[in-house]
C-alpha cells in the first residue's frame, strides 16, 4: 500500500476502465470497460490471470458502466445510458434495477454497519502516515515533507522543490530530471531538471547541462545562473569556483562563511565503479507447505557505491514478506551521489504441489422392492492447504437413480485445487431386493 512494486494486472483489450471493485473473499478484481466498443464487466484474480467476462450482462444489461462496488456475492454498478444503478447476483445471474431516473450516476460506495478492524499500523509511531506493507508498516510523509533518519518522523523539506514519485507527473520526465513539487505550493507536480541542468524537464526536449560559467545549485525549474565576473563554474555546474581564498556560499564568493561541525568527508570524484547490490537473486522459489497457505521470506539486500559505502534502497526492504501461491516481482533500486542507479529485480514463485483433501461417504446399501432406487448422500468434505475451496466434480450426484441390474455402482468424486492438483475418492452404492 506504499505504492511500491507496481504491476499491471490487465493492459490488453481495455479502453475505458471506469469502475473497479474487489471481491476480497474470493480474491477477485472486477472491472468495467465503458467504451462503446467494449461495454462489459469482467473479473480477474489478484495475479491478473483467469480473466473472465460476465457474459450474462453483456449486450443485455450494460451499456456505459462507470462505477462498481461489491458486497458478498452481489455486484452493484452504475450505467450512464440507462441512468440507473443496477445489481446482479453472481450465483443466480439475476439482475435488477436498484435506482433509476438519475442524470449521470458515477462512482458507487457501499456502507456496511459492521466496523472496520483496527489498523495495526496506528500505533507504529509515524508522525504523518503509517502505510501497511507486507510484513509490517512503513511511514510516509505528506507532500512537502521528508522522512528523517529515524524513518518515522517527518520534517519540512529545506529545499524549495523536492522529488516525489514518478507516477505523480502527467508526462514522462527527462533522464536528467525528477518529478517534483514545490514545497510552498504542494498541489502541482511537474518535471524539474536536476541541479546543474536547465530546461523544461520533459522527455525529449528535456534538460541540458549549464554552460561553462553558469550554475544551478538545487532541484528547481528555470535557467542556470551566471557566476560572478571572473569566476568559473564547477564541472558539475552546481556552484562556482572562487579565487583569492574566498568560498562559494549562498550564491556569492565570500570569506564570511559560518563554521560548521566537522563531518566525514564525502568523496566528490566518481570512483569509476558503478553502484551494485551485494546479492540480488534473480529468482526465488518455494513449495507451499502442506499445513499452511503462505510462506515467509526475510529479504536481505545491501547496496554499495563505488567506495563501498552503503546506499539507501528504494522502496524500503520490508523485514518479512508473506507469500501465497503464484508469482510476485520485486523491484528495488539504489542511486549513488552521482545519480548512477543500480536495479535489483527478484521474481518470487510459490508452487503448490499438495493435492486437496477429500473424504467420501461410506459405502451405501439400499433395499428396494422395485428395479431401481433414488439414493441421496452428503457431498464429500473438501479442504486445501491454500485455504481456498477446491473445485468438486462427481460421476453421480445426490438424488440420482441407481438400478439393481448393474449393482453395485461406483461413485467417484474428483477435487482440483487452484494450482491444478487433483484428488479423488470413491464409494459404492449397492441396490438390492427387499429381504
Amino acid at each position: 500500500m506504499d505504492g511500491s512494486n507496481k504491476n499491471a494486472l490487465i493492459d490488453e483489450e481495455l479502453q475505458w476502465p471506469n469502475g473497479i471493485a474487489l471481491d476480497t473473499v474470493r480474491e477477485r478484481v472486477f472491472f468495467a470497460d465503458g467504451h462503446s466498443a467494449q461495454e462489459k464487466i469482467e473479473y480477474t484474480d489478484y495475479r491478473g490471470v483467469n480473466r473472465t467476462e460476465l457474459v450474462h450482462l453483456t449486450d443485455t444489461h450494460v451499456d456505459q458502466v462507470f462505477g462498481l462496488t461489491m458486497h458478498d456475492n452481489t455486484l452493484f454498478y452504475s450505467d450512464w445510458v440507462s441512468k440507473g444503478i443496477h445489481l446482479t447476483n453472481l450465483e443466480s445471474g439475476i439482475t435488477q434495477v436498484l435506482v433509476e431516473g438519475l442524470t449521470r450516476p458515477t462512482q458507487l460506495y457501499l456502507h456496511h454497519p459492521q466496523p472496520y478492524p483496527e489498523n495495526e499500523c496506528t500505533a507504529y509511531g509515524c508522525s504523518d502516515m503509517a502505510i501497511p506493507v507486507p510484513g509490517g508498516c512503513h511511514c510516509k510523509c505528506r507532500v512537502g515533507r521528508k522522512l528523517k533518519a529515524d524513518d518515522k518522523t517527518c520534517e519540512t523539506a529545506p529545499e524549495p522543490w523536492i522529488r516525489v514519485e514518478d507516477w505523480r507527473c502527467a508526462q514522462s520526465c527527462h533522464e536528467q530530471a525528477y518529478c517534483a513539487v514545490e514545497v510552498s505550493n504542494p498541489t502541482i507536480y511537474r518535471c524539474v531538471c536536476k541541479a546543474g541542468y536547465q530546461g523544461n524537464g520533459f522527455q525529449g526536449s528535456g534538460c541540458t547541462a549549464c554552460d561553462f560559467g553558469y550554475y544551478k545549485s538545487v532541484l528547481r525549474p528555470g535557467q542556470c545562473t551566471q557566476c560572478p565576473d571572473g569566476v568559473s563554474s564547477t564541472a558539475a555546474r552546481t556552484s562556482c569556483v572562487c579565487r583569492g581564498g574566498l568560498q562559494w556560499y549562498m550564491g556569492e564568493c565570500t570569506s564570511d562563511v559560518p563554521e560548521v561541525t566537522a563531518r566525514p568527508t564525502t568523496p566528490l570524484v566518481f570512483p569509476g565503479t558503478m553502484p551494485r547490490f551485494e546479492s540480488c537473486p534473480d529468482t526465488h522459489s518455494w513449495q507451499l507447505p502442506e499445513d499452511a497457505n503462505y510462506v515467509t521470506w526475510d529479504i536481505r539486500l545491501r547496496a554499495l557505491d563505488g567506495y563501498d559505502r552503503p546506499l539507501e534502497i528504494s522502496p524500503r526492504v520490508p523485514s518479512k514478506i508473506y507469500y501465497g501461491t503464484g508469482s510476485m516481482i520485486h523491484q528495488f533500486t539504489a542511486t549513488d551521489q552521482w545519480d548512477n542507479m543500480v536495479k535489483c529485480r527478484i521474481e518470487v514463485t510459490i508452487e503448490d504441489i499438495t493435492p486437496p483433501q477429500l473424504v467420501c461417504p461410506d459405502d451405501i446399501i439400499v433395499e428396494t422392492s422395485g428395479e431401481s432406487a433414488i439414493v441421496r448422500w452428503d457431498a464429500p468434505v473438501t479442504s486445501d492447504n491454500s485455504g481456498k475451496k477446491p473445485m468438486l466434480t462427481s460421476s453421480r450426484t445426490p438424488g440420482s437413480r441407481f438400478f439393481r441390474e448393474n449393482s453395485p455402482h461406483t461413485v467417484t468424486y474428483s477435487a482440483r485445487d487452484e494450482a491444478g492438483n487433483p484428488s479423488t475418492c470413491s464409494f459404492i452404492v449397492a441396490v438390492q431386493g427387499m429381504k
